[in-house]
């Protein structure tokens, strides 16, 4: 990709959310699932003070692509975290931007 200035990690304190544009096809799945926290026409298109932390993972999770990642503010909820396939630890732009794309079936978290 060569161009970290695509991928954006976004906070509310609890949880981060990671997204990679180069990943991204606009499924729109976020933006229709939670639309309060996704929005395209806001920037930042990510708000995640408007809905619950597990509301938006369960949105992140849907992501068909991964563009969207999560982890928690928190390393003991981090370790503890069953959703693994959606868990990016340790963010490191250089690491965020060479992890691969894929198309993950939904619900798979």
């Amino acid at each position: 990709m060569g161009n970290n200035n695509c991928n954006r990690k976004y906070t509310n304190g609890e949880i981060n959310v990671f997204w990679q544009a180069e990943c991204c096809v606009h499924a729109a799945v976020c933006i229709s699932e939670l639309p309060r926290v996704f929005n395209m026409r806001r920037r930042p298109w990510v708000d995640l003070s408007q809905a619950k932390s597990e509301d938006i993972i369960e949105t992140v999770c849907n992501c068909p692509t991964n563009a969207l990642m999560f982890s928690w503010v928190d390393p003991k909820k981090n370790a503890n975290e069953t959703r693994k396939n959606k868990l990016l630890l340790n963010y490191n732009p250089e690491d965020f931007e060479n992890r691969s794309c894929g198309i993950n079936p939904p619900k798979e978290c």
